[in-house]
């Protein structure tokens, strides 16, 4: 997954909140839950996977870890609007 990738499909309605610079989360649709896994890949899945937390509508993705393995700055994915 590129910087760009992620930057398209986070900013294709998909919601965040930006607690602070460790500490980013996506909520990611159930409907959209594929297109999502197959931006990470196979190898981040692998061996441990990532931690979500399910919720009716969506999943809870905390985002830091995903940027840091793709070496991607989340400072140009997620804007701190607060």
């Amino acid at each position: 997954m590129t910087e760009l990738d992620l930057y398209k499909f986070i900013n294709d309605n998909i919601e965040y909140n930006v607690v602070n610079k460790d500490e980013i989360y996506t909520f990611i649709p159930h409907y959209r839950l594929k297109e999502f896994t197959d931006l990470l890949g196979r190898h981040i899945l692998d061996d441990e996977g990532i931690n979500v937390v399910l919720l009716n509508a969506y999943i809870s993705v905390e985002m830091t870890e995903v940027c840091e393995y793709f070496d991607i700055d989340p400072n140009n994915i997620f804007k701190n609007d607060k």
